[in-house]
C-alpha cells in the first residue's frame, strides 16, 4: 500500500473487516503469520508509539464524560482555538446542536449520556481530523448517519485526510468507490481486490454487494 492512499475493506456482516483494523491497532494478535510496517513485525514497535501513527475512528464512537470541547481535543496531544473548532463543527453538521446546548462547555454527561449515537459520532469525527497522524482508520464510520449524512461526512473524511494513508473499512459502497484499491471480505475470506471498475467486472460478491446497497437506498 502507497503512502497517501485509500484503502477500502467491504464484505457482508461477518466477514472479518472490523477484524482486520483490529489486527493493525494491535487489539488482536495474528495467530499465525505477521504484519509488517515498513519491513518490521508491527509486535517490535512500542505500543504507545506505534499506535500515535494512527487515528482511529470505531464504527460506534465510544462515550466519555467532560465537555464537548474536551470530547473534541481529547487526545489530538496540541491546543485548538475555540475558532478552529467550530469550524469543525460547523463541517460535521453540528453547529446548531452545540450551540443550543450551550457551546463548547456543555457537559456531554456520563459516557457521553447527554448525545445521541450520531452525535457521537459526528463529534469523534472532527475529532479525528484534528489529529495528526499520518494514517486513518475508519470501521463503518458513517454508519450511526442518515443517507445525506453518510456521504457528507466520507467526504469530509476524504477533504481533511487528503495525502493521509487511508484504510476504510465501508458499509455504503458508494463511499469508496474512488478508492485506490478495495478488499472484498467473505466469510473471513478475500474474495477480491482490485478498483471498483475491476470488481464489477470479476468479483461476483461485490456485484452482490453493490445491488444490496441500491436496495437499501432505492
Amino acid at each position: 500500500m502507497k503512502n497517501g492512499s485509500k484503502f477500502a475493506i467491504v464484505g457482508g456482516s461477518g466477514a472479518g473487516k472490523s477484524t482486520i483494523l483490529n489486527l493493525l491497532e494491535q487489539f488482536y494478535r495474528p495467530e499465525q503469520g505477521r504484519i509488517t510496517l515498513g519491513g518490521v513485525d508491527i509486535r517490535d514497535f512500542e505500543i504507545g508509539s506505534y499506535r500515535s501513527l494512527f487515528s482511529y475512528l470505531p464504527q460506534n464512537a465510544p462515550g466519555f464524560d467532560g465537555t464537548v470541547r474536551d470530547f473534541l481535543c481529547y487526545g489530538s496531544g496540541t491546543p485548538h482555538s475555540d475558532e478552529e473548532l467550530k469550524e469543525l463543527l460547523r463541517e460535521v453538521d453540528m453547529t446548531e446542536s452545540v450551540e443550543a446546548m450551550g457551546g463548547l462547555d456543555f457537559e456531554v454527561g456520563p459516557g457521553a449520556s447527554k448525545l445521541s449515537g450520531g452525535q457521537r459520532q459526528r463529534l469523534a469525527v472532527a475529532r479525528m481530523l484534528l489529529t495528526g497522524a499520518g494514517t486513518v482508520l475508519a470501521d463503518e464510520a458513517t454508519s450511526a448517519l442518515d443517507f445525506e449524512g453518510s456521504r457528507r461526512i466520507a467526504s469530509l473524511i476524504d477533504k481533511y485526510a487528503a495525502g493521509k494513508t487511508r484504510i476504510i473499512v465501508a458499509h455504503d459502497l458508494s463511499t469508496v468507490q474512488d478508492a485506490d484499491m478495495i478488499l472484498v471480505l467473505n466469510k473471513g475470506r478475500v474474495d477480491g481486490m482490485g478498483t471498483h471498475v475491476e470488481l464489477k467486472e470479476t468479483c461476483p460478491a461485490y456485484r452482490r454487494l453493490l445491488t444490496a446497497g441500491e436496495e437499501e437506498t432505492a
